[in-house]
C-alpha cells in the first residue's frame, strides 16, 4: 500500500516512506602477503591486485545477503588491508585449527576504531614454496572456520584465500562462514531456530533446495521478515523508499537499490508486469560464481522495464521462470530444449523420454566434461535417495554415477556409488558438422525414485566444464535445480 500524500488546504505534501533493515558492522582484515616459511626474497613475490579481487568477491557476498534476506540484512563492511610481509606464525595461533591471534585482531580493530563491530572476517593470501613447481603457491583450498560471537563481543571467520581462477572464491567462503556468525547472533538473541547451513535430515534443516549457495539463499529467504529486527546485535537502519515497495530508492550504504537496478522509485511495479520491483530483483539469487560452478555469461537478468524479461512471450508475473525462456514439460514425442551462450562455450540441452528412460542430448561447440544432477522426487538435494549425480568425460565415456543418499536414519548425506552400480546408465559422443554431441540415457529405477510417471516433477542442473577450465558453466543459476514435469494429462507447474 502506498500512502504518502497529505493535502492541507490546496497544497499536497509528499510524506516520505522509509524501508527498515538491519545493519551489521563487520570488519574484513585482509593480509595480501603471508608466507608459511621465510622466503629468500619476499619483495620479488607479487600479489598485486589481490586485495581488489578479494574485496570485489566480498561485495558479491554482501549483495547475496541483501537480496536473499528480502533486503533486510545489510552487512556494513569495513576493510583493513595489510600489504606488508608477514609470516603465518605472526598472525595465526599455534593450535591445529590455526585461529587468528586474538590479541592481534583486537589490536588491529582498535587501531582502526572498529571496536564495535559484531563480526570479523580474517582472510590471508598465504603462500608456500612448492619444490615440484619451483614457485610459491597459494595454500587456500576452499575451506574456512568460524567462531560465533563470544566474550570479545564479535564473531570471527577465517580462511586462506583461494588463488584466482580456483574452483571456489572468497564470495562463497564469506557467504557460508558468515552465515555461521548470523546463526550464532540469532542464537544469542534467543532464536536458536535459525537454520544451521550444513543441511542434513539429522539436523532437521532440509527442504527443497540444492547445494551451497542455493541452500544459504533458502535459509535467508525462509527467515520471517519481522524477526530480522529481533537480533540483539547491530542496528536497525532505514532508507528512503518513496513508493513503499521494500526497495530503497538510492542509498550507497546498501548493495543494491532502485537506482542501480534501474527501476523507478515512484512506482511499485515499474514495468506493470504484475511483479513488484523488489520481487523482480529477487527472481535471482544473484550468484554468478558458485562452488565448482559458474553461471553462463549470456544469461538473462530481471528487467524492470520489460513485462517479459526473457522474451519468451509470457509476462513475468505469469511465467514460472521469468528469466529462463524454457518450456517446463518433457514429452515423449518431442525434445525439451534450452540454449545457452557463454564466453567459453555455447550449446543446447535437449531432453526426451520413453516409457522406461530419460534421454539427454548435449550439443556443444567445444568438447567439455558434463555434470548432470537430477532430484528425481523434486524434494531437495538432501532428502531421500533419489539425488543423481552423473559426470560424462569429454570423450563421451561415463566418469561417475552416484546417488547423494540422505535416506539412512541418523546418518548425514553421503555419496553412495552402490545404488547405481548395476544401473545401465549409458553415454557416448559423436561429432557432426563441427558440433560435439553427447548422448545420455538414464533408465527407470523405482528404488532410487526414477519412476518416470506421467506428471512427475523433477529437479535438474546442467553444467559444462571446457577443457582446461576449473568450473562447470551452468545453464541455470549455480546449484539451483530447475523444475520440469514429465508430460501427461496434468495441470501446469
Amino acid at each position: 500500500m502506498i500512502s504518502y500524500l497529505i493535502i492541507l488546504g490546496t497544497t499536497a505534501y509528499m510524506v516520505p516512506h522509509f524501508h527498515k533493515f538491519m545493519t551489521l558492522p563487520v570488519a574484513a582484515i585482509i593480509y595480501t602477503k603471508v608466507f608459511v616459511d621465510t622466503p629468500a626474497s619476499p619483495s620479488d613475490i607479487s600479489t598485486e591486485g589481490e586485495a581488489e579481487r578479494i574485496l570485489h568477491e566480498l561485495e558479491q557476498a554482501r549483495r547475496f545477503y541483501w537480496i536473499n534476506s528480502g533486503m533486510r540484512l545489510n552487512i556494513e563492511l569495513h576493510s583493513i588491508v595489510v600489504d606488508s610481509f608477514k609470516l603465518s606464525s605472526e598472525i595465526y595461533s599455534p593450535e591445529e585449527y590455526r585461529p587468528p591471534k586474538p590479541e592481534l585482531v583486537k589490536k588491529i580493530l582498535t587501531e582502526h576504531e572498529l571496536q564495535n563491530v559484531v563480526g570479523v572476517v580474517h582472510i590471508a593470501v598465504e603462500l608456500r614454496f612448492n619444490a615440484n613447481k619451483g614457485k610459491y603457491v597459494y595454500t587456500g583450498a576452499g575451506g574456512g572456520l568460524t567462531c560465533g560471537i563470544g566474550d570479545s563481543g564479535y564473531g570471527i571467520s577465517w580462511w586462506q584465500s583461494p588463488p584466482p581462477g580456483a574452483y571456489v572464491d572468497n564470495s562463497w567462503l564469506f557467504v557460508h562462514e558468515f552465515n555461521h556468525q548470523v546463526d550464532a547472533l540469532f542464537h544469542a538473541s534467543g532464536y536458536p531456530e535459525y537454520w544451521f547451513n550444513h543441511p542434513s535430515p539429522t539436523e532437521n534443516n532440509v527442504a527443497r533446495f540444492g547445494e551451497h549457495f542455493d541452500c544459504n539463499a533458502y535459509i535467508l529467504r525462509k527467515w520471517p521478515d519481522s524477526l530480522w529486527f529481533n537480533m540483539k546485535f547491530g542496528m536497525v537502519d532505514s532508507s528512503l523508499d518513496m513508493d513503499a515497495d521494500g526497495f530503497p530508492d538510492n542509498d550507497d550504504r546498501v548493495p543494491l537499490d532502485e537506482a542501480r537496478f534501474g527501476s523507478s522509485s515512484k512506482a511499485i511495479d515499474t514495468d506493470h508486469d504484475g511483479l513488484t520491483d523488489k520481487e523482480e530483483a529477487m527472481l535471482l539469487h544473484w550468484c554468478d560464481s558458485g562452488v565448482d560452478e559458474r553461471f553462463c555469461s549470456g544469461h538473462y537478468m530481471p528487467d524492470p522495464h520489460s513485462m517479459d524479461s526473457d522474451g519468451d512471450g509470457i509476462p513475468d508475473s505469469a511465467d514460472i521462470y521469468p528469466i529462463y525462456p524454457i518450456s517446463t514439460r518433457i514429452t515423449r514425442n518431442d525434445w525439451w530444449n534450452c540454449h545457452f551462450d557463454d564466453s567459453l562455450l555455447s550449446g543446447d540441452v535437449w531432453i526426451s523420454r520413453t516409457d522406461s528412460s530419460l534421454i539427454f542430448k548435449f550439443e556443444l561447440d567445444k568438447e567439455a566434461k558434463i555434470k548432470l544432477q537430477i532430484d528425481a522426487d523434486d524434494n531437495g538435494w538432501f532428502i531421500g535417495r533419489d539425488n543423481y549425480k552423473i559426470v560424462i568425460n569429454p570423450d563421451g565415456s561415463l566418469r561417475a554415477k552416484l546417488i547423494v543418499n540422505a535416506s539412512i536414519p541418523g546418518e548425514w548425506p553421503f555419496d553412495d556409488k552402490k545404488l547405481l552400480a548395476d544401473d545401465n546408465i549409458r553415454s557416448f559422443k559423436v561429432e557432426h558438422e563441427g558440433k560435439y554431441i553427447y548422448y545420455l540415457e538414464v533408465p527407470r529405477n523405482y528404488y532410487t525414485g526414477m519412476e518416470l510417471l506421467d506428471c512427475e516433477i523433477m529437479g535438474f542442473l546442467f553444467g559444462f566444464r571446457p577443457l582446461g577450465y576449473s568450473r562447470y558453466i551452468t545453464v541455470f543459476e549455480p546449484h539451483h535445480l530447475i523444475r520440469l514435469m514429465l508430460s501427461g494429462d496434468c495441470p501446469n507447474l
